[in-house]
């Protein structure tokens, strides 16, 4: 995982990046992390979740955020902001097709807007 700091309108911000991890992954990391000194969570995942495992439906996927987001209000985070999950251009080895990942990520997305 790759860590970053800085700090902004004097607020300190940490940046923590894992490339390839999934809602699960993260998930098992930062369980039993105290996120109380933190103002704000913001998480940007999903991608992993739809392109790598065999029928991970807009549903599942949304079911794993929302508890990864209880889980992280219930370990101290008095906010938590989800990105919206980005389209990207080319197929994944062993992932779908861009046309059916597209469509995955138009749905997800909806329904998080929801």
């Amino acid at each position: 995982m790759e860590v970053g700091d800085v700090e902004v309108c004097e607020h300190s911000v940490m940046f923590c990046g894992d490339a390839g991890a999934t809602v699960g992954k993260l998930r098992t990391k930062l369980n039993g992390l105290n996120l109380g000194s933190f103002c704000a969570v913001y998480l940007e995942l999903g991608i992993n979740d739809l392109c790598t495992v065999c029928n991970h439906t807009a549903d599942i996927v949304i079911s794993d955020i929302w508890g990864f987001i209880e889980s992280l209000l219930s370990h101290g985070a008095r906010q938590v902001i989800f990105g919206e999950v980005l389209f990207h251009t080319r197929r994944w080895v062993r992932g779908p097709l861009v046309k059916e990942f597209r469509r995955w990520v138009r749905e997800l997305n909806a329904r998080i807007d929801e």
